[in-house]
């Protein structure tokens, strides 16, 4: 229950306006006040990381090649939702910090044909974890806008 209470605490916190929308090029999502987008070069997509908090990172892809996360993990739960009109693969570690926590989307662009994003971190710490799994919940793709 209070992990629960905690959720929903991280999401007010995004919607109440003390967040901001982070823009990206093809998407947005928005996140707390103090996440940071960092820049970084692709060879054949469009990647980035955004500073979290807490020593903690995401990493996004938006491209052809971007990692599925495969359900090949045991140690992962894979739910399956639809985010802003798009089907979604999230996966979760069963032991929070554990693992990965990510979003992947198949399709992102009918324009382009294979295009897809995944959004991951690593061994998140408890709070950031459940932020981030709010936060995806807001992702918009600007071609389905």
């Amino acid at each position: 229950m209070l992990n629960k209470l905690l959720g929903i605490a991280c999401f007010c916190l995004l919607l109440s306006g003390t967040g901001k929308t982070l823009d990206f090029e093809y998407f947005s999502m928005e996140t707390p006040q103090h996440w940071d987008y960092i820049e970084q070069r692709g060879i054949d997509s469009f990647v980035g990381s955004i500073a979290i908090g807490k020593g903690d990172t995401l990493h996004f892809d938006y491209g052809n090649y971007s990692n599925s996360l495969t359900n090949k993990e045991k140690d992962h739960d894979y739910i399956y939702d639809t985010i802003s009109n798009v089907k979604a693969k999230i996966c979760v570690p069963k032991i929070i910090g554990k693992g990965t926590t990510g979003v992947y989307f198949e399709m992102v662009s009918e324009k382009y044909s294979g295009t897809r994003l995944t959004i991951t971190g690593y061994k998140l710490k408890p709070e950031n974890h459940k932020t981030f799994l709010e936060a995806i919940k807001t992702l918009k793709f600007k071609e389905f806008d």
